[in-house]
Parts: C-alpha cells; sequence; structure tokens
C-alpha cells in the first residue's frame, strides 16, 4: 500500500465504521423473508459482551447491542506478542433466536494492521440432547492487496453435563488462508454456565501449524 492511501486508511475506516451500523442491516435485511416464522413477542433483543483470552493467538473483545432480531457489533482484536490488531465494526441478525438452539449472522468491517477486510459471521448452537455445539465461523474478504482472504472456525466447541453448572466437552479450531497450509488445535473443554453467560477454559493442543496455548473466555448476555 502506497504511504497516501495508508494516511488516509484510518480515517475512510472511521468513516465506514459510522455508517456501516446502517447500511449493514440493509441487506442483512433483504433475509428477511427466509427467516423463521417467529412470535414477536417472544424474540429478545440481543445484548451481549464477549471476551478470550489466550496464551499465544490474539485476544478478542466483542460487545453486541440488538434491537428486534437485528443487532450492531463492535470488537477489537490484539495479539500483544506479534502486533496483531483489528477493530470491527458490523451489523446482524438473529437467524434463529434462542438460548439452546440459535444462530446469528453478522457482516462487518474490519481494519486490520495488513488490510481492510469484509468479514461475515455466524454463529450457531445447537443442544442435541444432553450434548451442546456451539462455534464461531469466520470468513474474512480483503478489501486491498495486502490481505488474504480466510476462512476461521474459532472455535467448534461440543460439552455435556458434568457437574451442577459445569459442562466438560472438546474443542477445536481451524484457521484456512488461501495460498497458506491449514492450521489446526483440538483439546479439552470446561464450561461454567450462569443464568446470564458461561465461563470457558480450552486447552489446545497444536496438530497441523498451530501453536498450543490455553484459552479462557467469558461471555454475558443481558
Amino acid at each position: 500500500m502506497s504511504p497516501p492511501v495508508r494516511r488516509f486508511r484510518p480515517l475512510a475506516f472511521a468513516a465506514l465504521a459510522a455508517l456501516w451500523p446502517v447500511l449493514c442491516p440493509l441487506p442483512i435485511a433483504a433475509l428477511a423473508p427466509l427467516l423463521p416464522p417467529q412470535d414477536s413477542a417472544r424474540v429478545r433483543p440481543f445484548h451481549f459482551i464477549f471476551s478470550r483470552f489466550a496464551s499465544r493467538t490474539s485476544n478478542t473483545l466483542y460487545a453486541g447491542y440488538g434491537i428486534g432480531r437485528a443487532m450492531v457489533v463492535a470488537g477489537m482484536v490484539m495479539n500483544p506478542r506479534t502486533g496483531y490488531r483489528e477493530h470491527v465494526v458490523g451489523g446482524g441478525v438473529q437467524v434463529l433466536p434462542g438460548r439452546r438452539n440459535s444462530a446469528n449472522l453478522v457482516l462487518a468491517a474490519a481494519d486490520a494492521r495488513e488490510s481492510t477486510y469484509l468479514q461475515l459471521y455466524l454463529v450457531p448452537a445447537l443442544g442435541l440432547g444432553p450434548a451442546s455445539i456451539s462455534g464461531t465461523i469466520e470468513g474474512y474478504q480483503p478489501l486491498e492487496r495486502a490481505g488474504t482472504r480466510q476462512l476461521g472456525f474459532n472455535p467448534v466447541t461440543i460439552t455435556v453435563p458434568a457437574w451442577r453448572r459445569f459442562a466438560a466437552g472438546a474443542t477445536t479450531v481451524i484457521f484456512l488462508g488461501e495460498g497458506e497450509s491449514a492450521q489446526y488445535g483440538l483439546g479439552p473443554a470446561l464450561t461454567a454456565g450462569f443464568s446470564k453467560g458461561s465461563v470457558g477454559l480450552d486447552l489446545v493442543q497444536g496438530v497441523s501449524r498451530f501453536r498450543s496455548e490455553a484459552r479462557l473466555s467469558f461471555f454475558v448476555r443481558f
């Protein structure tokens, strides 16, 4: 990226961030006829805060404010060991409202160190008998030549009740980048659930090009 373009990138992203919560729901609104019908009285706005601290990969912080089925989301991704960072802003919709079975779709813009990106997040949760499956699927489309098209499953976790508030199971992390070898990790997961959220601990063992790490996450819904 040339110096003049790099100089104006923060200003361009700030303007996009200001307009994105207004512009983003427009294409997502086109999905409305395809969404499963719901009793409007039962659909609660989805407000949340999520943070994750990782011993090797990036730390993350996301917050969302819901308006009906729609939501505005902002976040930050930072790795103090490598200097990598992202600032994220977007809008989304509750495709499937609920607590045990749910799915949220978010379209976002991200200003990363090497490029700006258009991002698509799919965050499903599914209950199958005693088991609970949850995941975050992230797609990155670069808007500049320096960026790389990416797909991440970060993470996908399955747990079953263990004792009182605790559930135990397994988690996996997969990163796919255009022109790059896949990164893959797998390990045990432990979560403690509460009425308004959960705390999770994952011990991810590197399998392929992924460095083993511990992850501590916090989720609050209100």
